[in-house]
């Protein structure tokens, strides 16, 4: 850790700071800033990427924005984004562009020098989005990387995708979503489904969204679940195929009846 020695300061003996000693300051609270964003980060960091810290979301829909204030984190620095509003105009989007302004008061900037010449020197440094052409900027708004839990997603919404084979959410249960975490890389299914009527014989349930599936080149991911029918319980196996392909089948067929299935604790590393 990045420290100044002041133990040589006494009533009589000042110390004169120049750039390197305020230099070094500065690399040191960066140093700390690092070291606490690379765990929230986790896995996916780089120093390429630009990673929401917070906030930060768009609520907005189409070529209308609406984000709220947070934080990215890029390069070893921290930036502060206020809440923008704006509609990107045709063939543009959200641009984000970091800005520099200063700190201006009568005890801050300008700042007078000893040879007599002020300077601005005490920067503050944002993104700031607005209404661009892709590229033009120094991130996309979409380019945006998410870390720590993303969004959960409820498979049959609108915008989400779609239950297959007849299969829907029981009546009265957690309906089936799944999210992801995006520093761990891990994704998380859970829900209560049903059909009207199956044999346990294999079928496909929904296709998982893209960057959520088990990684390629990769394996199938398999999961003991719960099958429930009016006679009793059943064991079954809940698989998520490497293209994303959710199906489900019961370890022995059955008198087509009414099951519902128990999804619960499903997890695994997603591409």
């Amino acid at each position: 850790m990045k420290k100044i020695d002041t133990s040589s300061i006494t009533p009589i003996a000042g110390m004169p700071l120049k750039s390197g000693g305020l230099d070094h300051l500065q690399s040191a609270y960066q140093e700390g800033i690092q070291q606490m964003a690379i765990p929230i980060i986790g896995q996916q960091y780089n120093t390429t990427d630009y990673f929401i810290m917070q906030g930060c979301k768009n609520t907005g829909s189409g070529s209308n924005y609406i984000i709220s204030a947070g934080s990215i984190y890029h390069n070893n620095e921290w930036f502060l984004v206020d809440a923008a509003t704006f509609t990107a105009g045709v063939g543009q989007t959200a641009v984000g562009t970091i800005t520099t302004t200063f700190f201006t008061s009568a005890n801050a900037d300008p700042t007078t020098f000893t040879d007599g010449v002020p300077h601005n020197v005490n920067v503050i440094r944002k993104i700031v989005f607005s209404s661009g052409v892709s590229g033009s900027g120094d991130v996309d708004f979409n380019a945006l990387k998410i870390t720590g839990w993303g969004n959960r997603h409820f498979v049959g919404d609108t915008g989400e995708p779609g239950f297959l084979n007849s299969w829907g959410n029981e009546l009265g249960w957690t309906p089936l979503s799944f999210r992801k975490n995006f520093s761990t890389n891990e994704v998380f299914i859970e829900g209560a489904i049903e059909k009207a009527t199956w044999n346990g014989s294999p079928n496909n349930l929904f296709v998982i969204t893209s960057g959520y599936s088990p990684p390629s080149p990769g394996v199938a991911q398999y999961f003991p679940i719960i099958a429930s029918t009016s006679t009793g319980s059943l064991p079954a196996i809940f698989i998520i195929a490497v293209g994303g392909t959710a199906s489900v089948q019961l370890y022995s067929t059955i008198v087509a009846t009414t099951v519902s299935l128990t999804i619960h604790g499903i997890k695994y590393f997603s591409s």
